[in-house]
């Protein structure tokens, strides 16, 4: 989010991350039930940095050689922030110091180490979308009381996931009928995994979405053939959706939704994908970031929230594990 990228668009820190080989894991999601090669020796290598440098096991950052020896951590919610660059740039600075001291042997795996191979899996053969989310703006409030929406940084956060469609994914949002004026329903299996794990609070943290089937209360979209012209034509989207559970306490989403298809009729190919949902978001999640802190009460809401979904040319990640579909 805003605050992290204050620390990793540092000119500092960026030229010391030209040092290290980057690498990303959803600690707090990703581990659990993982058991592919390398998992294993990925959580000891984070819990024995975590402990050794923080005393704590939590999201952070940590540098390791590709022995597993710990270099530096810091973790959120230590004594430095891994949101400000220049406690950033100190643990870095201490791993590179540490690596230099290390003899061959003590910085790699032993030559005889069976590596884990590891499947790539192919690019999509559909369509990738780019979802961001965001706190839409709220009246001023009366009471002298502090609130998230007091924090400049909480009201410019912004989050972003991205989700792949497969060829028969993004064909079922198009028509059987290109009349103009044509209209038709996109799939209840899809409208349901839109509601479900596109349009979910993760503004300022990570949200798992709505998991269960149980917690779809509503989703619907409708379009209509707005024009065919020029070899493209224009399908336009709206509808509505209801997504909430009482898991961790009252969570849920309710959204309106306009937006807009553009298919290159010759070429049969999507070109251009845009959906905006706007509504009412309320409660708070573990690692949501809208819990209590720094005095302020949690902010549960109901407040206003915007998710954006465009289509872009392709993910910054490719496939599982760890996509969101």
């Amino acid at each position: 989010m805003t605050n992290r990228q204050l620390a990793w668009s540092d000119p500092t820190v960026q030229a010391l991350a030209a040092e290290f080989i980057p690498a990303a894991e959803n600690i707090d999601y990703n581990f659990q039930g993982r058991t592919e090669s390398g998992m294993d020796l990925l959580r000891k290598v984070l819990r024995d940095a975590s402990l050794a440098k923080e005393k704590k096991i939590g999201q952070g950052f940590y540098a390791v050689t590709p022995s597993g020896r710990t270099l530096g951590a810091m973790v959120n919610g230590g004594d430095r922030s891994i949101h400000k660059p220049q406690h950033v740039a100190a643990m870095m600075k201490e791993a590179l110091a540490t690596w230099e001291k290390l003899t061959l042997e003590q910085r790699l795996l032993p030559m005889d180490f069976a590596l884990p191979k590891i499947a790539i899996p192919a690019a999509p053969a559909g369509m990738v979308l780019r979802i961001t989310s965001r706190d839409l703006p709220r009246a001023s409030l009366k009471s002298k009381e502090k609130t998230h929406w007091d924090d400049l940084s909480y009201r410019n956060d912004w989050g972003q996931k991205y989700v792949e469609l497969s060829k028969k994914e993004a064909l079922a949002l198009l028509p059987s009928n290109w009349a103009v004026g044509s209209r038709y329903e996109i799939p209840q299996i899809l409208a349901s995994r839109i509601a479900r794990v596109w349009l979910v609070d993760n503004v300022h943290g990570y949200s798992r979405g709505f998991e269960a089937e149980e917690d779809l209360k509503k989703a619907k979209i409708s379009a209509q053939v707005l024009e065919v012209k020029d070899g493209l034509a224009t399908v336009l989207l709206q509808g509505e959706t209801l997504a909430s559970h009482r898991r961790d306490g009252p969570t849920g989403y309710d959204a309106k939704l306009r937006g807009r298809i553009v298919y290159a009729l010759k070429e049969e190919k999507i070109v251009s994908f845009e959906l905006v949902a706007v509504g009412s978001r309320w409660g708070y999640l573990h690692h949501s970031n809208r819990g209590p802190r720094g005095g302020r009460p949690p902010d549960e809401g109901p407040a206003p929230m915007g998710v954006v979904c465009t289509r872009v040319d392709k993910s910054p990640f490719q496939g599982p594990p760890g996509s969101v579909r």
